[in-house]
């Protein structure tokens, strides 16, 4: 039997949602330094599990990773742009 990397990409994405149940439904998690990499990751598993989320970061992306989060999951997704080390954003 021979794969392609197209099914196997495929096949993984079908699976994905199986492979972690956080037990997040109704929760409320705020993740920051949401708008890329690891953050990002997090917030789309933690939609996926329908919790209601907050993300944060520095980057002006924050919002256009909402909306993309808001589009593949159907989870509203709250987004704030700010830097937590800094006193005045955190008020």
């Amino acid at each position: 039997m021979k794969f392609s990397i197209t099914s196997v990409s495929s096949y993984c994405k079908q699976q994905e949602s199986r492979l972690l149940d956080l037990q997040l439904r109704g929760k409320v998690a705020l993740v920051t330094a949401a708008s890329k990499g690891l953050g990002k990751a997090t917030v789309r598993q933690f939609a996926r599990e329908n919790a209601k989320i907050a993300i944060c970061a520095r980057s002006e992306l924050i919002a256009k990773t909402a909306a993309e989060i808001e589009s593949a999951t159907g989870t509203e997704v709250l987004s704030l742009r700010a830097d937590v080390t800094s006193q005045e954003d955190i008020k």
